[in-house]
């Protein structure tokens, strides 16, 4: 028995909210609100949930559309702005008379035109996704959206012969199914969906294995869901896609690169496998095809300070690699190009601090073998924009568990004495973990040595000692 479908619409992956400091989370993890909170509460209401985003970049705006219009319920999240959401909206209330709920969080301030429309709020004070939040978002829709399933939308509000003048034409819904759509489609994209459904319900409930089975038992899970899926006739791209994010969340790079290189052509040439196969080259040491691919993207897709920052470090490592091998002028060129990576990424976002991060030591090595004040000054200014970042996206509550390591590495690099002083009273009150003591501690010497003020140099080894006291 086929059950009835909800689509819905919303972004996916770690998004920026734009709030100000104090009016919400800084990022929300949207997959985890899908998964956690989103997906089972659809479950709950007796519906098999897809989400748009199943299909990434595969679909046609044909098949979309047929979504939109055949789902039983459409559900959109407008908690940010979003145009492939908004379109998909206007789409859905053009197309059906009813079945078009709007959620958002309790923060989120809609465009005008959005805002307007009914809309139901949920609690989310944080963007990372607990349990706790995830159940209270659930409890607050489940009592809520039965109510507006039935709804009519504006549409239909404003201009009530608008949509195919159903009423007046036909007596029953069967009736106008059977003469709007074909019914054989119909059958046909219950099933699509059905089955999209459960591959989806099984890749949740691997993802939410207890943290103690995190690597082992996830990963065999995944594998086993692979190799079922791959055992099929006939397979979806739509869970083709799904495998692939499983493969790279929780098994690894080589399992995920080699499943994407059996991947049919056309699911190799989407934007987003494409991305992710270089991303896979570049941790699986094939450096240099990664980068000319990224470039390849870069070119062709527009920059970001992501795959800037992902060429970046792919010359970093081969910078690295050359210097160790005693390879001197391949490992200068290298830094050049590194240097250059991080700086173009820096550029395309002033507010990510990945890219920016990595060009104070940089600097400082270049300025080492060729000495020039030109570097010197710049790997100063870079460590001032990242304290500058770090601290707004702190303050912002950005989940990333590497920040407040960025932030401590950022006074170090900006010789911010006063600054990496008033950081230990925090990382005491917050346990060394929280900053990543130990994996850091080292990177911390290896920056200072790069100071050659001694009153300061000296004042550095000081704090170093006090953060050793605390491991």
């Amino acid at each position: 028995m086929l059950r009835q479908i909800c689509f819905m619409i919303m972004p996916f992956s770690k998004k920026d909210t734009g709030l100000e400091p104090g009016k919400g989370p800084m990022e929300v993890d949207f997959d985890a609100l899908w998964t956690r909170a989103l997906a089972p509460l659809i479950e709950d209401l007796g519906y098999a949930p897809v989400r748009a985003d199943a299909d990434s970049g595969s679909l046609i705006i044909k098949a979309m559309i047929e979504r939109l219009a055949y789902a039983d319920i459409v559900m959109a999240d407008v908690s940010i702005p979003n145009a492939n959401v908004y379109y998909e909206i206007g789409v859905r209330h053009a197309s059906r008379r009813q079945g078009c709920v709007l959620i958002a969080a309790d923060w989120a301030k809609p465009v005008f035109d959005i805002a307007q429309m009914r809309r139901l709020s949920y609690p989310l004070p944080e963007g990372k996704i607990t349990d706790q939040a995830a159940d209270a978002v659930r409890q607050k829709l489940k009592l809520e959206i039965p109510a507006m399933i039935f709804k009519p939308s504006p549409v239909v509000e404003t201009v009530p012969d608008a949509v195919g003048e159903l009423d007046e034409k036909l007596k029953s819904l069967d009736e106008a199914k059977k003469a709007v759509y074909d019914p054989q489609r119909v059958i046909e994209f219950r099933e699509h969906m059905q089955e999209l459904s459960d591959l989806s319900g099984t890749i949740r409930q691997i993802r939410l294995l207890p943290s103690a089975f995190e690597k082992e038992r996830k990963k065999t899970e995944a594998m086993r869901l692979r190799d079922k899926v791959e055992s099929k006739k006939t397979v979806l791209d739509a869970v083709r896609l799904e495998i692939m994010r499983l493969l790279r969340d929780c098994v690894g790079w080589n399992e995920t690169l080699a499943y994407i290189d059996r991947m049919p052509e056309s699911l190799i040439q989407l934007p987003e496998v494409r991305e992710q196969r270089l991303l896979a080259m570049s941790k699986t040491e094939g450096f240099f095809e990664a980068i000319g691919y990224l470039e390849e993207l870069i070119k062709s897709f527009g920059p970001s300070s992501e795959r800037f920052g992902l060429i970046g470090g792919s010359y970093k490592k081969l910078y690295r690699s050359a210097k160790k091998e005693g390879q001197k002028d391949e490992a200068e060129i290298y830094l050049d190009r590194a240097i250059e990576a991080y700086q173009n990424g820096m550029l395309a976002d002033l507010n990510d601090y990945y890219p920016t991060c990595n060009l104070p030591q940089l600097l400082k090595a270049r300025a080492k073998i060729k000495p020039n004040d030109k570097d010197l000054a710049l790997a100063k200014l870079t460590a001032e924009l990242t304290l500058m970042q770090c601290k707004r996206a702190k303050e912002r509550g950005s989940p990333d568990e590497w920040l407040r390591a960025t932030l401590l590495g950022a006074a170090f690099d900006s010789e911010n004495v006063a600054e990496a002083e008033r950081l230990l009273p925090e990382i005491e009150r917050e346990s060394p973990a929280a900053w990543q003591l130990e994996s850091t501690l080292d990177d911390l010497r290896d920056r200072v040595s790069f100071i050659k003020d001694v009153e300061c140099c000296a004042s550095f080894e000081t704090i170093i000692t006090r953060l050793e006291k605390m491991v």
